[in-house]
């Protein structure tokens, strides 16, 4: 299968697949793992952001919920900033590997197609150029089994992907963030361009 290198913050499960190394970054941003703690530093704290981390421990000690509040206010800008970095826009109507991989459905059930990775939750699927470009999926967490399925799912449907836990623009601080892709863009039958909207 492959094996688990834990180095500072970063967890990562390091294997070999279709001479690709999957990388699952646990961290909970994309900064460098050896980046200071954020309170380390806390006389250099601009006062917009002093006051907001003020604001959110207030919310937490009344046994609120911070992370809802700061997920409220970043989800929005977190998947915009996301989409606009990588060239994407989300796709609209049904969501499943076969539009990922550019085919079409099989007609039985062309509006109802659901085939999707194991454990994917608030799926959404991005398109490049007009075509499709990658599925993500933002689940609250993966176990080794899990992770195990999806590799041998991405293996069947030749996929690949990588986990990460920035951006998670579904609920920033909670979820994970996996990206599928088609692991090699082979010979298929293509659909029409798709459109952003």
């Amino acid at each position: 299968m492959g094996r688990i290198a834990i180095t500072g913050s970063e967890v990562r499960l390091l294997t070999t697949y279709k001479t690709r190394i999957v990388h699952l970054n646990l961290r909970s941003t994309n900064q460098p793992a050896n980046q200071a703690h954020p309170m380390e530093n806390i006389r250099d704290t601009p006062a917009d952001e002093l006051s907001a981390i003020r604001a959110l421990q207030k919310i937490h000690d009344r046994k609120g919920s911070a992370d809802r509040v700061f997920a409220a206010a970043m989800r929005d800008r977190l998947e915009k900033e996301w989409a606009e970095e990588n060239g994407l826009c989300r796709a609209e109507g049904h969501i499943c590997i076969h539009r990922l991989l550019d085919f079409h459905c099989p007609p039985v059930v062309q509006d109802t197609c659901e085939l999707m990775p194991p454990h994917t939750d608030h799926a959404s699927l991005w398109i490049k150029d007009g075509r499709p470009h990658c599925l993500v999926s933002q689940p609250y967490e993966l176990e080794m089994e899990d992770i195990e399925e999806i590799i041998d799912f991405c293996k069947e449907h030749d996929l690949s992907f990588d986990i990460d836990g920035y951006p998670g623009f579904h609920f920033p601080s909670r979820v994970l963030f996996v990206v599928f892709r088609p692991a090699e863009k082979g010979s298929v039958q293509l659909q029409e361009l798709e459109e952003c909207q």
